[in-house]
C-alpha cells in the first residue's frame, strides 16, 4: 500500500514539474513573439525601416527625374533650340510632367508660382510622409527638406523645445512672443539655414495670412512684407515681452535680414535670455535705443558663438544710444558675451551726448 502510495506521489510531482516546464516554455515563446513583433514593427524595426528605405528611394528617384529635366532644358537652351529664358523652360517642363503625373511611384508632385519664384513640392504618399521643395535657379533645382506637418502648424515641438524649420516659425516666433508668451525654461532651436530673399526658405511666400508685418498698410506677400519697408518685427520687441527661452541657432545662418524702423531694441531678437551658436549675415537693421544684428538687449544668461557676418546695423539718428553687431547692450553683465565675431558695419547717427562714443563704448565687447 505504501509502494502506490509513492508511486501517485511521484506521478502527481511529475505533472507538476511538466506543468510548470510547460508554463515556463509558454511564457519564453511569449517573449521572443514579442521581442520578434518589437524587431519587426517599432520605430526602429525592420518593417519601419523597410518601409523609409522605400520612401527615400521613391523620393530620391522623383528628385532625379526632376534634375534630369532640367538638365534636358539647359542643353537646349545652350543648344540654341530654347527660345524661352532657361530657368522659365524647366518651369514650364516641370509642370507638364508634374501634370501628366510622370515622377516617382508614390510621390505626389506639385508646381506653385511660375518662373523663378516657382517652387516645386514632392510628398511621399507611402506611409511615413516625407517632403522636399525645390526652386529653379541659374537651371538648376535646389531642393530643400521641409517638415512632416500642416500647413499652418507653425513652431512644432513639445514643452520643452520648439523647432524652426522655415522663416514662417521664425515669424510666428515673433508673433507670440509679442503676444506675451515668454517660451520661460524652453529651447527654440534653428533647425536649417533660413535666407529671407530665398523662396524654398518658406512654406508659402506668397501667403498673405500673416498681415501687415512691415508696416505700410497695406498686405502683400509675406517674402514682400518681410524684405521691404520696416521689414521684420523683432522677436520679443519690448523689454516686458522679453524671449525668456535658450535661442539655439545650431550653427545655422539666417541671411538677408531686414529690420527698418524707429522703434529701440531694433534686432532679430529685440530682448532675450541665453542666445548661442547663431549667424545672421548679408542683412540690413537700423533701428533707435539697442540696436543691434542679432539681440538689442539681453537680458538674462549669455550669448555665445554668435557670429554677424557682414549686416550692417545703425543708429538713426535722434535721441538714442547703444548699438552693436551682435548686442545693442548686455544687462546680465559682459562675461556673458563668449566667442562671438561681429564683421559688419555699424554706424551712429546718434544727437543723444556724442553717439560716436557710445558706438564705441559698446563695441569692445562684441568678440570675447
Amino acid at each position: 500500500m505504501k509502494g502506490k502510495n509513492n508511486m501517485k506521489t511521484n506521478i502527481r510531482q511529475n505533472r507538476a514539474i511538466t506543468l510548470i516546464a510547460l508554463v515556463i516554455t509558454i511564457i519564453v515563446l511569449l517573449i521572443l513573439v514579442g521581442v520578434t513583433i518589437a524587431t519587426l514593427t517599432g520605430d526602429n524595426g525592420l518593417l519601419t525601416r523597410a518601409s523609409q528605405a522605400q520612401i527615400k528611394t521613391a523620393m530620391a528617384e522623383a528628385k532625379e527625374q526632376c534634375d534630369l529635366i532640367a538638365l534636358g532644358e539647359v542643353s537646349k537652351y545652350y543648344g540654341g533650340t530654347q527660345a524661352d529664358g532657361l530657368d522659365t523652360a524647366i518651369v514650364t517642363k516641370l509642370n507638364e510632367k508634374v501634370g501628366e503625373n510622370k515622377l516617382a511611384n508614390g510621390v505626389t508632385a506639385s508646381l506653385n508660382g511660375t518662373g523663378t519664384n516657382a517652387k516645386i513640392t514632392l510628398t511621399s504618399n507611402k506611409g511615413e510622409t516625407e517632403r522636399v521643395v525645390g526652386t529653379v535657379q541659374n537651371g538648376k533645382i535646389i531642393w530643400k527638406d521641409m517638415p512632416n506637418r500642416e500647413d499652418g502648424q507653425w513652431l512644432i515641438g513639445d514643452e520643452t523645445k520648439k523647432k524652426i524649420y522655415t522663416i514662417e516659425d521664425l515669424v510666428e516666433l515673433s508673433n507670440r512672443t509679442n503676444n506675451g508668451e515668454s517660451f520661460e525654461g524652453e529651447t527654440i532651436e534653428l533647425m536649417s539655414d533660413l535666407d529671407f530673399n530665398d523662396v524654398t526658405c518658406y512654406e508659402n511666400a506668397d501667403r498673405t495670412d500673416f498681415g501687415d508685418i512691415n508696416g505700410n498698410e497695406t498686405i502683400e506677400t509675406l517674402k514682400t512684407e518681410l524684405t521691404t519697408e520696416q521689414g521684420f518685427m523683432p522677436i520679443g520687441r519690448t523689454s516686458a515681452l522679453a524671449l525668456k527661452a535658450t535661442f539655439d541657432g545650431k550653427n545655422h545662418t539666417i541671411k538677408n535680414l531686414h529690420i527698418d524702423r524707429t522703434t529701440s531694441y531694433s534686432a532679430l531678437i529685440g530682448n532675450s535670455y541665453t542666445i548661442q551658436n547663431l549667424t545672421v549675415k548679408d542683412g540690413y537693421v537700423s533701428g533707435g535705443w539697442n540696436t543691434a544684428g542679432i539681440v538689442g538687449a539681453l537680458r538674462s544668461g549669455k550669448i555665445e558663438k554668435c557670429h554677424n557676418n557682414n549686416t550692417t546695423v545703425i543708429l538713426r539718428e535722434g535721441d538714442f544710444c547703444y548699438v552693436g553687431g551682435i548686442v545693442g547692450v548686455c544687462y546680465s553683465g559682459t562675461d556673458e558675451i563668449v566667442s562671438c565675431t561681429n564683421t559688419g558695419d555699424i554706424s551712429a547717427y546718434s544727437t543723444y551726448g556724442n553717439g560716436l562714443n557710445y558706438l564705441r563704448w559698446h563695441s569692445w565687447s562684441l568678440t570675447k
